[in-house]
């Protein structure tokens, strides 16, 4: 009986966590309460999905060294209670595989991801949405790790699958599309790669709008190709149709509208517009601690650079 309740309450606490909104003070205690359940098999059983989304955000906390932790822990009472191909097993090693990535340990990530993608392809089939976003982390992966080709051949694979699913136009479709120019300008082919978003916009706007979410997020990749190729007084003009649109559409306080503001700002400054650079940037930071809160790592690097420029 004693028994029976100490999994009742258990099942009970992680059924009510919203795991999106804890933080750091937060998920330690319920990590703990996890731990606490590591001997009970239906415990385990019913609530490893919950084990998964800790893990996300252990990530999306930064807290890297805690996520690389809790996945190895809770991988082994995985292994010991799940059935081999159980997709929250699959999950869990997907993040393995992301925690390798994050902690520089590039070959055995790689050989991880590529073996999770292949459990993946025989479990939920080639073009399954987590599939495809394990293949998807490859690809980038590749890109940081400047392996362009490579990371291309995975793209490409993506992309061809998204196509059969959902169509050239889909939103998913197009970020891939996307995400393949961006290789093509790290690789330094960057005035190919600015021609070919400049047809992907005209292309969406025309069939799209200018407000639609495809055509917003080409042409944030135009306003931040030109001003990474150093174009600020381009970069600056797309910034700022991007940004009235952003307004127009998102809110002043969405999270797209002050990336928009932040890119802007870092524009306004290269281009010795440092006064403006500097209130814009104090704006972002008034609408990030209204909606993110005053101790969110966003809020926190927007108050370093204010603080920085303001030395200047």
């Amino acid at each position: 009986k004693s028994k029976n309740n100490f999994n009742l309450v258990i099942n009970q606490i992680l059924e009510n966590i919203y795991t999106d909104k804890l933080e750091d003070k937060d998920i330690f205690q319920i990590i703990q309460i996890w731990k606490n359940a590591f001997t009970e098999s239906e415990i385990i059983k019913k609530n490893s999905n919950f084990a998964v989304k800790i893990c996300n955000r252990l990530n999306e906390l930064y807290l890297h060294n805690e996520w690389k932790e809790f996945i190895e822990i809770t991988l082994q009472q995985f292994v010991t209670f799940l059935e081999p191909d159980h997709i929250d097993i699959l999950r869990m090693q997907f993040q393995l595989g992301r925690a390798l990535s994050f902690n520089g340990k590039n070959e055995e990530a790689l050989v991880k991801l590529e073996e999770v993608w292949e459990k993946y392809k025989k479990v939920l089939g080639e073009e399954h949405e987590e599939t495809l976003k394990c293949a998807d982390y490859i690809a980038d992966f590749l890109r940081r790790l400047n392996r362009y080709d490579e990371s291309l051949e995975w793209h490409e694979r993506v992309w061809k699958s998204l196509v059969k699913v959902h169509g050239e136009n889909h939103e998913k479709t197009m970020k891939t599309k996307r995400d393949m120019i961006w290789v093509l300008n790290e690789q330094g082919k960057r005035e190919k790669a600015l021609t070919i978003w400049k047809q992907m916009l005209e292309s969406s706007e025309k069939e799209f709008g200018h407000e639609d979410p495809r055509s917003l997020s080409t042409r944030n990749d135009i306003a931040y190709c030109l001003y990474d190729h150093g174009k600020f007084v381009e970069a600056k003009k797309e910034f700022e149709e991007l940004l009235e649109l952003r307004v127009k559409v998102k809110g002043e306080d969405h999270q797209d509208t002050l990336n928009t503001k932040d890119w802007l700002s870092y524009t306004l400054h290269s281009l010795g517009e440092k006064e403006k650079a500097l209130e814009m940037m104090e704006q972002v930071l008034i609408s990030q601690e209204k909606v993110l809160g005053p101790n969110h790592h966003h809020t926190n690097d927007t108050r370093d650079k204010i603080s920085q420029w303001r030395k200047e």
